[in-house]
């Protein structure tokens, strides 16, 4: 699994697709390796809300959650079977496991963007 740690950073479905191509372009050179690379890699990657910061008004600091909800659209889409939400180990981040610090708009976006995207494949 490639996890792509760098599409932290990624902003729209281009930015997945590049990361994507790039990472099987990647591979070896030799073609016995290449062809077992390209047997064995699988792409996904890893988003993050926060990145910015985050405070008490996300919408207004960060991400709205109508953006958050595109842009892990755009990597389940995207990705051979793993995307991932990093939260940096924020203290005063949003919990994704209890929900502190998180408004239902962004649980609601994430949820969505599940659904939508499991409709597709």
């Amino acid at each position: 699994m490639d996890g792509n740690e760098h599409a932290y950073y990624a902003l729209s479905l281009g930015d997945f697709r590049r990361m994507y191509a790039q990472t099987y372009a990647a591979g070896p050179s030799d073609p016995a390796l290449r062809e077992k690379y390209l047997r064995q890699v699988s792409v996904g990657f890893g988003v993050w809300l926060e990145k910015n910061a985050w405070s008490e008004d996300p919408e207004r600091d960060s991400i709205s959650a109508a953006r958050w909800q595109v842009r892990l659209e755009d990597a389940l889409i995207t990705a051979d079977s793993y995307v991932w939400v990093f939260n940096g180990g924020r203290a005063h981040g949003p919990d994704w496991w209890t929900g502190a610090r998180l408004p239902q708009a962004y649980l609601d976006a994430t949820q969505q963007a599940r659904h939508l995207t499991r409709d597709q494949q």
